[in-house]
């Protein structure tokens, strides 16, 4: 790693609040008219689920 690259990390860990990270994992079943979806975390507990239309409208909101 470049010193400049090292001295921006050290920057960023030192002004950035500790947060616990938190993963998620989503998975998508895309057919021609649906999209089902699962978002879990890492744990397997199920955080939200669903069936969306698949067109570009109900896909962006």
């Amino acid at each position: 790693m470049s010193r400049k690259a090292e001295l921006t990390r050290m920057q960023i860990q030192r002004t950035a609040p500790e947060a616990p990270q938190r993963r998620l994992i989503v998975g998508l079943d895309v057919h021609k008219e649906t999209v089902s979806y699962c978002v879990k975390d890492t744990g397997g507990v199920v955080n939200s689920e669903g069936k969306i239309g698949a067109t570009p409208r109900r896909c962006a909101n």
